[in-house]
Formats: structure tokens, sequence, C-alpha cells
């Protein structure tokens, strides 16, 4: 950067302040007296926004540089373009994009905001990415995930503060994993009683670490993705009604791709007999209209997911 005149600074393009995040990019530009110019880069599919937090009184303005993004409510669709903008005043709900091309935005804080949007959730999100390629999934697990249960939680019409917390909780489901010892996580045989006890703690664990993060109303969707309707699940065996529904959402997109995914102790079904298994537990282990929402889901993007296969 280079002082044109007396407190008047140039930025050349490419230059900034600070820079965080791997697939979504956050440049910070400009940081003075507590007000914040931060540059996005979004890539196609993945996912931003504005978002409350307690306590917050900021006036907050996300402005489309270039590319495309969605909003989609219970019963509206909006398109951002080039030149719409968002401005929260302060945010109330959290209001949630998603790319449809590759997105550069410029989002402007009164209030200081970019070490809590870069440093907290990246690290979290590299460990979830981290801990997932330990236990034999690739990379792409927790955004597949994310994806699928974010158009599960849509088609079911979560309110924008429920859908929120499900693009988190999807993201990091196993987060909790990074706690378990990397000889019970990589152990190619069957688990000991014991050994699976340690195991199913990772559920546990991951509501704990998202608890003290600003992300704890995600928390219990950790904690509970791996509950069944019929109480045979983990770490209490809740039943029906008192599994959350967000919990119900990840827990189906988490078994399909489970069971769509060559793993060091079972190969990867197809996505016919995965969509037959789930059918099947319907009404058992998974509430029966989460698994008819994500069939609906599924069914087109059935290109997309047969691709994954190949």
């Amino acid at each position: 950067m280079q002082e044109l005149t007396k407190g008047v600074l140039l930025q050349r393009a490419g230059e900034s302040l600070e820079v965080a995040g791997r697939s979504v990019q956050y440049h910070l530009l400009a940081s003075w007296d507590g007000t914040e110019v931060i540059r996005q880069f979004v890539p196609q599919g993945k996912w931003f926004g504005l978002r409350p937090e307690e306590g917050w009184t900021a006036l907050e303005t996300l402005h489309i540089i270039s590319g495309e993004a969605v909003w989609e409510g219970a019963h509206q669709r909006v398109v951002l373009r080039a030149g719409d903008s968002l401005t929260g005043r302060p945010v109330q709900e959290p209001c949630s994009l998603r790319a449809v091309s590759d997105v550069t935005a410029i989002y402007v804080s009164s209030l200081p905001v970019f070490h809590l949007i870069s440093n907290e959730v990246a690290r979290l999100r590299e460990l979830a990415v981290a801990v997932e390629t330990k236990d034999g999934y690739t990379r792409e697990h927790c955004a597949r995930i994310q994806s699928l249960s974010a158009r599960v939680g849509q088609l079911m019409n979560l309110s924008p503060t429920e859908q929120h917390y499900l693009l988190y909780g999807a993201f990091l489901h196993d987060l909790g994993k990074v706690r378990v010892p990397d000889a019970i996580l990589k152990k190619p045989g069957a688990l000991t009683e014991n050994e699976w006890a340690v195991m199913k703690q990772h559920t546990i664990f991951g509501r704990e670490m998202l608890a003290r993060t600003p992300l704890a109303g995600a928390a219990p969707i950790l904690e509970q993705h791996h509950e069944r309707l019929d109480g045979s699940g983990y770490p209490y065996g809740l039943k029906g009604d008192a599994i959350r529904l967000d919990a119900q959402i990840v827990a189906v997109a988490d078994s399909y791709d489970a069971m769509t995914t060559e793993r060091i102790y079972h190969p990867a079904m197809s996505h016919e007999e995965a969509v037959a298994e789930l059918q099947r537990e319907a009404g058992r282990l998974y509430r029966t209209d989460v698994v008819q929402a994500f069939l609906e889901v599924v069914s087109g993007l059935e290109p997309e997911i047969k691709r994954k296969g190949d």
C-alpha cells in the first residue's frame, strides 16, 4: 500500500491488509476505528450472507460486485446479481445466500468482525475436513452433507435461523472426532466394545467444542445426528420427536453419503441401493417426511451424484 497524500492510501488490485479462508476467501481491505471493509470471494455452490449475533449492533452491508447468488425462503426465491446489496441494521435473522456462480462481494461492518469470521470459523472447518479425511472420507464429504442438508431444510421450510445453524451443523457434524484417538478412528477392523464407546463420544465432544464458539446454536445438531427414531442411536438413545428436526436431516444426508462412499470396511453402494435402504428405514430409523424430502432433493441431482462415484 502507498500513501498518496496524508491519510490517503492507495491499494492496488490484489493487495489487502490480511487474507483468511481457503475456498471462501476473506480479504481485509480496510480497518479503522471499528469499521471494516472486507472483500469476499465465494466459489460456486458455497454459502455466505449475514447473520445475527447476540448484543450485536453493527450496520452491515453486503454488496455483490460480480457473479450471482440466490436466497430461498419458504415461499420465495430471490436472485442477487452484480450491483445488488443486502443491509442489516442490525441483522435480526440469518440471511444465507448460495453462490450460483463464483461471487465477489464487498462486506462493510461498523464493528470489527474479520477475525471472528475468518479465524474461528475457518479453524473449525479445517478441523472438520481433516478429521473426515482421516476417517476415510474425501475432503468433499463435509461440503456434500452441507449442500444436501441445506436443500432438504429449504424444502421443509426451516426458518432462516434454523437454516443458518443447519448449514454449519451439517458441515461440522463430525467435528468431535478430532478428540477420538487415531488408533480407533483409523482402525481397519471391527472396534472393541470399549473402542466403540469412545467413538460414540464424538457427538458429545462436538457439542462441547461448538458450544464455546459463535456457532453454539448448531451444537445440538452435532450431538444428535446419530440418534435414531426408534431409540437405537447414540449418545442418549433419544426417540421420535425428542430428536431435533435439523439433526434428523443431517442424519439422513450423512447416512446416504456414507453408504455411497467407498470405505476401508465396506464397498460403496450405488445411488439406487442407498435410496432403497433409506426407504426401508423410513419410519423406523429416520423420519418419513425427512426421507421423502431428501429423495426429492437427490432426484434432481442424480447426474451430479453419479459423477461422485465415477
